[in-house]
């Protein structure tokens, strides 16, 4: 795959004291508290942290996915929270690839169907959409699965079909939450070795949620989260100045 160009953005995400709570005033749970973070063209930046340390959510508000309570939030140098949702939504479809840890793929769809929508949406034409999923799904080790459905599809293998329509608009920036949760050990680390070998081989940045401390090998850069905040080198983001990050 050919590597893309240097972006001309000096950050891919930009995020500013961000916070997010759930529930009403005065109840509220903090899921998210006072981040602040930055990730550059290229970086792959693992974000470790239990269950219900706030790790999907601060990849969510990072994807533009969620609002912020507060702070805000940047993506390609623009403010997400001055787009109207509709550019938005495109911005989200043309430059980012989500690989999520239940997989989300359309189970009335085959393999190469689930891969060729993303492209379709997209405006490709038919042969050439055909072309690159087949060619992803190959490079993914799943060609020989183009033809069949979700169902018949083992828990690694879904993942690998999932990475593959991620993939399908050479997006520059791919974000995964909890990639290899539902997959055993073998399988999840080369998931995300192959995730890892994307973001690499393509110039683009990755930002991948995990419990798994295994997954640092595959990572530039490794942050954790502890009910909310986030830390680095154990010291609390929130506590550093913004731009210490690249």
């Amino acid at each position: 795959m050919n590597r893309r160009p240097a972006p001309s953005f000096a950050c891919v995400v930009r995020v500013r004291d961000l916070t997010k709570t759930f529930g009403p005033p005065g109840r509220e749970t903090i899921a998210v508290k006072n981040v602040s973070l930055a990730v550059a063209p290229g970086e792959r930046v693992l974000l470790l942290g239990p269950s219900g340390s706030g790790k999907t959510t601060l990849l969510t508000l990072m994807a533009g996915l969620l609002a912020p309570t507060s702070g805000s939030v940047e993506l390609f140098g623009r403010d997400v929270s001055t787009m109207h949702p509709r550019a938005l939504q495109s911005l989200r479809a043309a430059a980012i690839g989500f690989v999520f840890q239940t997989f989300r793929l359309i189970d009335s769809l085959t393999a190469l169907e689930n891969v060729l929508l993303v492209l379709h949406f997209a405006g490709r034409p038919r042969a050439e959409a055909r072309r690159r999923a087949l060619v992803l799904l190959d490079r993914l080790g799943v060609a020989h699965l183009a033809g069949k459905r979700p169902r018949a599809l083992s828990q690694g293998e879904k993942q690998r079909v999932a990475v593959a329509r991620a993939l399908a608009n050479d997006p520059p920036l791919l974000v995964a939450d909890e990639p290899t949760a539902n997959l055993d050990s073998a399988c999840g680390l080369e998931v995300a070795r192959l995730l890892g070998e994307a973001a690499a081989e393509g110039r683009r940045s990755l930002v991948v949620t995990s419990h798994d401390e295994r997954l640092a090998r595959h990572a530039d850069r490794v942050l954790r989260l502890a009910d909310g905040l986030l830390y680095e080198e154990g010291v609390p983001r929130t506590r550093r100045r913004l731009h210490s990050t690249p």
